[in-house]
Formats: structure tokens, sequence, C-alpha cells
């Protein structure tokens, strides 16, 4: 029997063409809406027809599906053409993975201090050693606080230039002063001591804070008993005793080891001060022999008064350390003890032909005269290389930290 499979095609034909219609008809019916009103959200087909309503509806959009956004009202299309279709999707915040390298380290906060005033007096002396001028200055310092409650008092140094070394008729008064003290035997030896102060030369300074005195066996103590970094530190390695006497007998080494462990505990970086920072923080705006003048008495500075320099007067000779700042006299700059006490390291090595074999020599440079020191080695100009390794009852240190790190 034949299958008639005319009319079964016939069936199949149209239900394509109702088929294509209805597509044709949706698009035109889409245009007119376009038209109509000038905009059109797109929102996604899906592969298969789903029904849903109502509460079913509003369970499958809440949450991970993604809605389109409101637009404005896109402006009316010229006549004859057609308005361009826009949408904006809203797509939720993806949060970042969280990355594969260890957090580093916060270091640790350094505490802010306040920079605090105070008052001092300043002495200005003849070339005799006379007092002629007393006044009151003041300048601003912050307290570094030490294990046990100790403190070191840093003060504010400002920026500047300043002439190094001493001039013609200071190296002329020294001459003398070497004669009549050496005898003409050594007086080429005394030449070569003091020729490096020459020449005089401009040198500049970064702002810094400096320690008001000299370190003291008390806070040398204290930091002390801080860990080790790189030496071991004695206790308490002075001579003349007293907490508030200048820590003595300590080597090159062993100042800077304090500075490295000064540092670690306060998060600064303190050291000792270069030769010019020195020279420039004594002669506080002056240039003369002393910060105080053309005199230097042993009346407010501690060294062996009855060998004063040039025409100076003679005064008291103590034979051992004062606390710091005892003698009541400070520089411009509300430092005290530059001049006396204890001869105090640098950071610098000395020059070749002042004693050491050659430029790699462990020579450091020490300012400041000591108690024992003639008033010849207090200027502010005079200098003296020793092996890095040397200790004894009159040299000590002061600290300076960088004006960025207080």
């Amino acid at each position: 029997m034949k299958k008639n499979t005319a009319g079964f095609n016939r069936n199949r034909n149209y239900g394509h063409s109702s088929l294509v219609g209805c597509l044709v008809t949706g698009i035109l019916v889409s245009i007119f809406t376009i038209q109509a009103a000038g905009q059109v959200v797109i929102v996604p087909n899906r592969f298969r027809s789903e029904r849903r309503t109502g509460k079913n509806r509003e369970k499958k959009d809440s949450g991970k599906r993604v809605r389109p956004a409101p637009i404005e009202s896109a402006p009316e299309a010229p006549a004859g053409r057609m308005s361009k279709l826009a949408f904006t999707l809203s797509l939720p915040e993806i949060a970042d993975p969280p990355a594969n390298r260890p957090e580093e380290a916060e270091k640790p906060a350094r505490p802010e201090v306040p920079l605090m005033h105070s008052s001092f007096n300043v002495l200005v002396a003849d070339n005799r050693g006379k007092v002629i001028e007393t006044r009151t200055e003041s300048t601003r310092s912050f307290s570094q606080q030490l294990p046990g409650g100790i403190g070191i008092e840093m003060v504010e140094i400002p920026a500047g230039t300043f002439l190094m070394g001493a001039d013609e008729a200071e190296l002329e008064s020294v001459m003398r002063e070497n004669v009549r003290n050496a005898g003409r035997a050594r007086e080429g030896d005394r030449i070569g001591e003091i020729e490096w102060e020459i020449p005089r030369h401009q040198v500049g300074v970064a702002e810094m804070m400096i320690s008001r005195y000299e370190i003291t066996q008390a806070q040398w103590r204290a930091v002390a008993g801080l860990p080790k970094i790189d030496i071991e530190l004695i206790s308490d390695p002075s001579r003349f005793k007293g907490g508030n006497r200048p820590v003595e007998n300590v080597s090159w080494a062993e100042a800077v080891e304090f500075c490295a462990r000064l540092s670690r505990l306060t998060g600064r970086k303190f050291r000792l001060p270069t030769e010019a920072e020195w020279e420039y923080a004594c002669r506080a705006g002056t240039s003369t022999p002393f910060s105080s003048g053309d005199g230097l008495g042993s009346d407010w500075a501690n060294f062996n008064g009855r060998r004063p320099f040039g025409s100076n007067s003679k005064g008291p000779y103590r034979e051992q350390t004062v606390p710091v700042g005892s003698l009541g006299a400070a520089n411009a700059f509300g430092l005290y003890d530059m001049h006396g006490n204890v001869w105090e390291w640098t950071m610098d090595r000395g020059p070749v032909g002042s004693g050491e074999s050659g430029p790699g020599s462990g020579m450091k440079i020490l300012r400041g005269c000591g108690w024992d020191s003639a008033g010849i080695e207090c200027r502010s100009a005079a200098r003296r290389t020793i092996d890095l390794d040397h200790r004894a009852d009159n040299v000590g240190f002061r600290v300076v930290v960088e004006a960025a790190e207080k």
C-alpha cells in the first residue's frame, strides 16, 4: 500500500512558514518598540523555555542573576533613522584573590617627641680670660628615653656653613705657645702637629641633633645592658665614678657599639659626629679660638688652668672629670663641655702624616680636650689623632642623630 506523503510534506512546509512568519513578526514588533521608546533592555534568552511566575520568579531572580541597570532616556532619533541600541549592565564586584606572598612586616612606629624650649647662659671672654659679656639664649631639644627612666637630651642644631680650622693670627699664637712650653728643640715637631689645622676653609653642615652633654656613666650603663650587636660592653669602665660624670676609658669601637644599640632601641640612627659637625657645633657661630671668644677660663671649663692659652689668667686645676654641665656655661647652641672635661671621639680618620701608618690605619680624630689638657689644646680648631683601640680616663664622646630622625 503506497503512503500518502504529499499532505505530510505540505504540513511540514506550512509549519516552517508559520515559524518564519512568527519570527518576522517578532522582529518588526521589536523595531516598532525601539522607535517608540528610544531604548531597549536586552535580557539573554535561555536555552530552554522556563515558566516562572510569582514567588518562583522572585526566588530565581534573587542573588546571582545580573540585572540591567536603568539608563536615561535616549534622545529622539531623526526621522527616517533608527535609534541606536544602548544598555548598561551592573556587574557584581568581585574581590581580588589574596596574594600568594607573605605580607611585609610593618616597621615599629617611632613615637613622635615634642621639642622643648630651654634657656641657658652664654659667656664671652677677652684674650685675658676675663668675662666681658653674659647673655641668655634658648634652643629646642628633646629627651631620648633609655631603660631605667634615664634620658639623653638632644639639641637641635640648624644647618649652615662655617670656616673650619685656625686663621693666621690664631696659628701665630699657637706657635708662640708651643715654643714657650716645649722649647726650641721641639719647635719643628710642634709645627707638624698643628699644621693640619690649616688652611681654613668653608664647610657646609646639615641640620642635626647632638647631645647637650657628653654621654654620662648612667646613660652608658643603661645602653650597655642592652643585647650585643658586634662587641661586648663593660658596664662601668670609668675611672672617676659618678652617674652624672662623663663616661671615659672607652675605645672608638665601643662608642660605635653604644650608638648601634641605641639606634636599635629607639628606631633612630644615632652615631658619632663627624669632625666638621663637631667643630660647627662647638663654634656655634663664632670664629674666635674658643666659643667663648678669645679667652677660656678654668672657672667655667674643666681643663688644666695652670696652663692657660696665651695671655689668659691662670685658674684652678681639678685633676679629674666633673659632672656634665656643672660649671654652668654653654655655647650659643646650648652645648656644654665642648672645651674640656673629656676628649671626644669623632667618626673621621686621622690625616696622612699625623702619626698613622697609612690611609687604612686605625687612627681616629679626637676633639674638645680633657680635664688634664692645656688651654692651647682646648681651642675649637684643635685636633688630635689616636689609635681607635685607645682607652684613657680623659676620653669620652657625645652622639648625633640626623634631623630627619628626630
